[in-house]
């Protein structure tokens, strides 16, 4: 899919997919602004500089620099924990950061609200919307100045509109948002959509992009398009949606990226959660229609179940000397792994709630699911927590705590909110969605205690509460 040719010349219909992202742009840009206090970081040549493909024109003011520089030690490997550094390079990242576009301007406020974080400051996020209204004004203004009917593959703004899309979005999670990541997402899902369905269309010698930006190009797009895919998928349980993404393809045998190396979650893994996510709003299709065939939905269970074993079969579980057990007693089956042992670990953890979600879906259409199956499935990923506890954060875990830790029982409750709390004392507890995770969880065992005879899960909660969460 990634090698494939895009010729956004023939979309006549971009222009207006992308009209509501803009005046959503404008809307959060002139809200944002009625708080921003007169800006105290950035110089008045910051202020005065372009849009995107205007490089630094002189060195970066010093408080700039340090911000610069703590989003490339400190929040990118925060957001990507598993970026494999060995199989994949970040000049794509300094290149797109140098042409001082909305990007820029993004990244910096993440750096800024990661900084604010680390000292404790809870008040003062001046800064970070201050840098954040200016990404949202750049790109508001970037999209309504530039006719995107008229882009072509070698053209670089496609790269920065997805790339400050998905920053947007990393920030809105960052902070803790319900809701505001919705827009960004859809938007670049649908552009990414459209991208996939075009047709190559061949190209004259003097048409083609040059080497040297097709490197650069395509590494943005090779690093955020798996991204985008991830965060698609993982969407689901809060929108209650299938996929918008052609995620069976995108994952199918002409793959050609690993996600295991970007956010340590193997692709047979990340297809299962999408595929349980289209096998749910299909039961939910066909129960409001009246036409569910249990029969078709038990073949369809069945095939991802054993899809997700398989994967549970053949990938090494964490070191077991840690937890004071011996190595030995892996099962045999497993095969020397491609991954690290903390993409490993990811990936059985991922495997194992996936498969405590399909449990508890199915017990929602049949009786042959009993409530001591999706018990035991919850022992079985807080087993697997357990066993990567030395290697794995739980700010890595957001999707299988929340999905998971709906369906625990009273018992197996304390365990999770034992390992939520332990994220929230740090220094960094007011970052991320970790405190939503636990409102979540909370509500759901409330819910489940006054209401025992409905079935409350992840997705229900959060419509109940209208806390939409994007559990990355």
């Amino acid at each position: 899919m990634l090698r494939k040719a895009i010729n956004l010349a023939t979309l006549p219909n971009v222009s207006a997919l992308l009209s509501p992202w803009r005046a959503i742009l404008t809307s959060s840009a002139n809200l944002i602004s009625r708080h921003e206090p007169s800006p105290v970081l950035t110089p008045q040549s910051l202020q005065s500089r372009v849009l995107s493909g205007q490089s630094f024109a002189e060195p970066l003011h010093y408080d700039e620099a340090t911000l610069l520089m703590h989003y490339l030690d400190h929040v990118f490997p925060y957001q990507y924990p598993f970026f494999d550094k060995a199989r994949l390079s970040r000049g794509w990242l300094l290149w797109l950061l140098s042409k001082n576009g909305p990007l820029y301007r993004a990244s910096m406020g993440l750096a800024a609200l990661h900084q604010r974080s680390l000292l404790g400051e809870k008040d003062n996020h001046h800064i970070e919307l201050e840098f954040h209204t200016k990404a949202v004004r750049q790109l508001q203004d970037f999209l309504v100045s530039i006719d995107i009917n008229e882009l072509r593959p070698e053209n670089e703004t496609l790269v920065e509109i997805i790339t400050c899309g998905i920053a947007l979005i990393s920030f809105e999670v960052l902070r803790g948002s319900a809701t505001d990541w919705q827009p960004h997402l859809s938007a670049m899902s649908s552009i990414a959509v459209m991208m996939h369905n075009q047709p190559s269309l061949p190209q004259s010698v003097d048409q083609l992009p040059t080497p040297l930006f097709e490197g650069k190009a395509t590494a943005a797009m090779a690093f955020h398009l798996p991204v985008l895919l991830w965060m698609d998928l993982l969407a689901c349980v809060a929108t209650r949606e299938a996929p918008k993404l052609p995620y069976d393809e995108w994952l199918g045998p002409n793959c050609t990226f690993q996600l295991a190396h970007i956010m340590g979650c193997h692709n047979s893994v990340m297809k299962g959660i999408g595929d349980i996510a289209t096998l749910s709003q299909w039961k939910s299709d066909g129960a409001e229609r009246g036409t569910l065939d249990l029969e078709n939905f038990q073949t369809k269970r069945q095939l991802i179940e054993d899809e997700l074993e398989s994967v549970m079969d053949t990938t090494p579980m964490a070191s077991m000397g840690s937890q004071g057990l011996s190595s030995r007693t892996q099962p045999s089956i497993h095969m020397k792994s491609e991954q690290r042992p903390e993409q490993d670990s990811v990936t059985r953890i991922f495997a194992a709630a996936a498969l405590a979600q399909l449990a508890a879906l199915t017990a929602k259409v049949s009786t042959d699911i009993s409530v001591t199956v999706v018990r035991r499935s919850v022992s079985r990923v807080i087993l697997e927590i357990k066993m990567a506890s030395q290697m794995i954060s739980p700010r890595q875990l957001s999707w299988p705590i929340c999905v998971t830790g709906c369906l625990a029982d009273p018992d197996q409750q304390p365990f999770f909110e034992v390992l939520l709390d332990s994220v929230l004392s740090e220094g960094t507890g007011m970052i991320g969605n970790c405190g939503t995770v636990r409102d979540i969880l909370r509500a759901c065992w409330t819910n489940k205690a006054q209401q025992p005879n409905q079935q409350w899960d992840c997705g229900s909660t959060m419509k109940q509460l209208g806390t939409y969460a994007l559990l990355i």
